[in-house]
């Protein structure tokens, strides 16, 4: 087609070089049209590859659904002898009437997922708002859909996620405070309250599409722009990150222009009566004083550290963080 997937695999080889990874297969997959890989992973126990991203063409055994789909893609590791070659297991294609955006996948659940956002019906999904957050897992290329479309009434563009045990964590920014609203013998409710400004959201849903948590980052004044791009889960809480053009951190510093930020957002429960002993919630905020910076993504070493991929100006760095959000990496 006229962009299409590569994919490689690597496996570590301590023998070459005093231990290197070295390449396994490299495969070319996709449609006639345009395929965008937006995540790619691999499952720990079997191996397969698993690709999830956009299309604007037909995978084999597929339907379109509108300008760009979302596609879910299983890649297999079979031997010729004793030459591992790759071959496509299947691929899952779904999506509304629009332009639908894929945020991520994952390996980590028993079938493997994708989550994104669309504005409109996905696979005949129940639309909630202007731009829904949707996600569903597939085990072949003909298997049923269950999609889980979810939202407000407004916007809910999604821009990373994350499944942790029976939770996948959504990440995004909108001009909304959210909250979850508990009610007797139904499900909870997601509910949302606007905004002055655009602020960075982490919502947690289970795989029934019911939400159990909200979270809503946004700065004191509520008069600048934050946009949340990286996610990592870490000793029991969430670690978000991305940028800003105000004052995030309540550092009295405002340039205007972006700046990365981080900031560990506690899982404890905040008590519900004023009787109830309070826990310790490791909450904090850290905002970079560089000008048109980002902290793209993130990650956990043996929560102990958070490296953190950071852009400032054209110069790239992995920057740590300590447990209590402490830069631990000299800028200069």
């Amino acid at each position: 087609g006229r962009l299409d997937s590569v994919t490689s695999l690597y496996w570590f080889d301590s023998a070459t070089n005093g231990g290197e990874y070295v390449p396994t297969w490299t495969i070319r997959t996709g449609t006639d049209a345009d395929d965008q890989v937006r995540w790619a992973g691999i499952n720990r126990d079997t191996g397969y590859v698993i690709l999830a991203g956009e299309t604007e063409g037909v995978f084999d055994q597929q339907q379109g659904s509108g300008g760009r789909d979302s596609f879910l893609q299983r890649i297999d590791t079979e031997l010729d002898g004793n030459t591992q070659q790759p071959a496509v297991a299947w691929t899952r294609q779904a999506g509304s009437a629009a332009d639908d955006r894929v945020a991520g996948g994952s390996t980590e659940s028993v079938n493997p997922g994708l989550f994104g956002s669309a504005a409109g019906s996905v696979e005949g999904a129940s639309v909630i708002g202007g731009i829904d957050a949707f996600f569903f897992n597939a085990s072949s290329a003909t298997s049923e859909l269950d999609v889980k479309q979810v939202g407000t009434t407004g916007d809910e563009p999604v821009s990373n996620g994350l499944y942790t045990g029976s939770t996948l964590w959504l990440i995004g920014a909108s001009d909304g405070s959210y909250s979850v609203l508990e009610q007797d013998e139904e499900d909870p409710v997601l509910e949302r309250e606007a905004l002055s400004s655009a602020a960075g959201f982490l919502l947690g849903y289970s795989a029934a599409g019911n939400v159990s948590r909200a979270f809503t980052l946004n700065d004191e004044g509520d008069q600048s722009s934050e946009a949340f791009l990286g996610l990592a889960d870490f000793d029991g809480d969430m670690v978000v990150a991305g940028t800003t053009n105000g004052d995030f951190a309540s550092g009295g510093v405002v340039s205007g222009m972006e700046q990365g930020i981080a900031a560990r957002v506690s899982l404890v429960p905040e008590p519900e009566t004023e009787e109830e002993e309070s826990e310790f919630r490791n909450n904090w905020r850290y905002q970079l004083a560089a000008d048109d910076s980002a902290i793209l993504d993130l990650e956990n070493y043996r929560d102990d550290e958070i490296p953190a991929l950071t852009r400032i100006g054209n110069n790239w760095y992995v920057l740590l963080f300590s447990p209590e959000g402490e830069l631990l990496t000299p800028l200069n």
